[in-house]
């Protein structure tokens, strides 16, 4: 089996491509299943899961110190064709992460334990909360001890059967869910049993067949080489600040609005954060696929085409993501008041919560590939401290404006959006200028500003068919939206593509014409 890294821009955009599929699917089903549980469940019960899916997210993070370099010198080693030193680590990480594993399983179970002390549970529901956490914290213990085993896809770049193996996990999530719902009881702990069980099966799949894909990752008898530790753990040491201070940004909206707020303002905060989370989630997970090909630049001196790469990237990402952050922020109340429904009226500032979280893309993702830079370079120390110093900052406004203002769930987004707008472009940006070698005007003038043209210029016309043409459906919604985007499309042919771009696009356009003949 040959060793090495493919590096195809056409295997990219067909990994990217299927991860997309899957997550979009994955988002429908979400999307129903989310306004239905809180239409019919009590606003206690429904906040429940938030919460402790928040909660949860502090016990995994102790673990990335010994998990986060894991994939980057893995595929950096096999980049190199050095199976040696893939199957060194390996065995050198197995022991140490089922010791890791078994320490998360203890602390979680104490913790569940002691569940109703520890967060604002609301009468009657302590023993479905400590059941959930349970549940997901078996479940996180299971994922921390196969995390690097599966890493065959990856090293392989195989997304697309990964995706379909995701997809069919999913599948079966769901089908048990239905059956959980409206064949046992509503409950909101049918998420959580549905969704750790259907995890874990995933993952052994997963296992199974990534030792088929890369003989290298199977775990050999091997005395404990701390010389191939050493430099995972200073990785992960940085990786674990980094995630630290993701982490508060992620859950400690939930958190701090769980004890200083009301339930209504924790279900609002969690439903007008839900397109956000999952539009970034999509994102993330569908550029996922390029990191083994932008590590294999890094790791065999390709710095040029590391840099075009990262150029090209940055655009592409506001291209993709202004798309359905635009009329989002446009529609926010309609799209509000048909999900909702009946509780529209008591979670309104759900609507500002959601325009406001996604109004950071014109910050975030004009640089969203920093981090794969970074973890293909090993720079990961300024990372952590920009995004320690904007955490920081993000939780000490967020305590203020909810805990002294009073200001719920809006001033809990209003906190992430005033210190991702000062702080994305003043720390975030320049080190990914300084990383690949570029400077701001001409990244700005290939990145940027092609890459916000499109939604410029549509916004305007999904205003003026807010305002003219009132949505009263998801129908007439849905043809709002449609005229929009093809006036983005439009733009993004015209006036933002490159002419080698609209070249790629007309010839992938004839081919699919012609197959279709």
């Amino acid at each position: 089996m040959s060793v090495g890294i493919e590096i195809s821009r056409r295997l990219a955009a067909i990994n990217s491509a299927s991860s997309v599929a899957r997550k979009v699917l994955v988002m429908t089903v979400m999307v129903w299943l989310q306004q239905y549980l809180v239409r019919h469940l009590s606003l206690e019960e429904y906040a429940l899961f938030p919460v402790l899916m928040a909660f949860l997210l502090f016990f995994p993070l102790a673990t990335n110190i010994f998990t986060a370099g894991l994939r980057r010198y893995i595929t950096d080693a096999y980049a190199k064709g050095d199976e040696e030193t893939v199957s060194e680590i390996v065995s050198t990480m197995t022991p140490i992460l089922a010791a890791v594993a078994g320490v998360l399983l203890a602390a979680g179970l104490t913790c569940a334990y002691h569940i109703d002390s520890l967060l604002e549970i609301a009468p009657g529901l302590e023993g479905d909360a400590r059941f959930m956490f349970t549940l997901l914290i078996v479940g996180a213990a299971f994922r921390v001890l196969v995390s690097h085993l599966g890493l065959g896809f990856h090293l392989r770049q195989r997304f697309l059967l990964r995706n379909v193996i995701g997809l069919g996990a999913e599948i079966l999530r769901t089908v048990l869910l239905f059956a959980l719902l409206f064949g046992v009881s509503l409950q909101v702990k049918w998420v959580v049993v549905s969704m750790v069980l259907a995890n874990v099966l995933e993952l052994l799949v997963v296992t199974k067949i990534s030792f088929d894909l890369a003989p290298a990752l199977r775990y050999r008898l091997r005395p404990v080489r701390f010389a191939v530790a050493g430099p995972l753990l200073t990785f992960g040491g940085w990786s674990l600040l980094t995630q630290i201070s993701l982490l508060i940004r992620e859950s400690a909206d939930m958190i701090i609005l769980n004890k200083l707020s009301t339930e209504t303002q924790v279900t609002a905060f969690a439903q007008g954060s839900l397109v956000d989370t999952h539009v970034r989630h999509t994102y993330f997970e569908a550029t996922s696929s390029v990191q083994p090909a932008v590590t294999a630049m890094n790791a065999t001196g390709q710095d040029e085409r590391l840099r075009f790469t990262y150029h090209k990237l940055c655009r592409y990402s506001l291209w993709a993501l202004m798309l359905p952050t635009v009329p989002v922020v446009v529609f926010r109340h309609e799209l509000v008041d048909f999900y909702l429904q009946e509780k529209a009226g008591l979670l309104a500032s759900a609507a500002t919560v959601m325009a406001l979280l996604m109004a950071r893309v014109v910050v975030i993702f004009p640089n969203a590939t920093l981090g794969m830079i970074a973890t293909a370079k090993a720079e990961l120390k300024p990372v952590a401290l920009r995004a320690c110093a904007i955490s920081v900052s993000n939780l000490l406004l967020t305590l203020y404006l909810v805990g002294v203002r009073d200001m719920g769930a809006v001033g809990s987004a209003l906190s992430t959006v005033i210190v991702t707008a000062i702080g994305a472009p003043a720390l975030f940006w320049t080190l990914g200028l300084r990383l690949t070698g570029s400077r701001f005007g001409p990244w700005f003038r290939r990145s940027v500003w092609p890459g916000l043209l499109p939604g410029l210029v549509a916004l305007p016309v999904w205003a003026l068919l807010q305002r003219a043409w009132p949505a009263t459906g998801w129908l007439t919604l849905g043809v709002a939206f449609a005229a929009g985007a093809l006036v983005y499309a439009a733009a993004l042919v015209g006036l933002a593509m490159r002419p080698d771009e609209r070249a790629d696009l007309w010839e992938v356009l004839g081919r699919l014409r012609s197959r279709t003949a």
